[in-house]
């Protein structure tokens, strides 16, 4: 077995920003943390606002690398009044937070930012406030 995971991206400029090699044994490391410490106590101890943004168009178009049928049942478990759960349908990919893989994932964070935790957001750039005040209305 190799000891390294190569992966591409679509975007050339996107290798200047996350790594295409990992080594194996990451991917082990990763499954005994998720074993170890995603557990409901630990979810009920969780009092900081949360937003989780997943890619979902439909059944066949949707995020492979997590288990997407969990996610409510965990936020369920979590003890913060701020907690949402966002399907995008537009990014495609894996990586949402950031505009090089995922267009709509900003106007979300954003919104969140603005709405459950009551930040005023001023902005100079007036297409990303029309984006805003656009995701609000949905």
């Amino acid at each position: 077995m190799d000891s390294h995971r190569k992966i591409e991206h679509e975007q050339a400029v996107a290798a200047q920003y996350w790594d295409t090699i990992y080594p194996a044994e990451a991917l082990i490391n990763l499954q005994i943390l998720l074993e170890s410490s995603m557990l409901p106590e630990t979810f009920a101890e969780v009092v900081c606002p949360v937003l989780t943004l997943y890619y979902h168009k439909s059944f066949l178009e949707e995020d492979e690398q997590v288990e997407l049928s969990i996610y409510p049942e965990v936020h369920q478990q979590f003890a913060s009044p701020n907690v949402e759960l966002v399907a995008l349908d537009k990014p495609g990919t894996h990586f949402i937070g950031s505009e090089i893989k995922s267009e709509n994932s900003s106007k979300e964070i954003l919104k969140f930012c603005q709405q459950k935790l009551g930040i005023p957001l001023h902005h100079q750039n007036k297409r990303v406030a029309s984006n805003i005040q656009a995701a609000s209305k949905k």
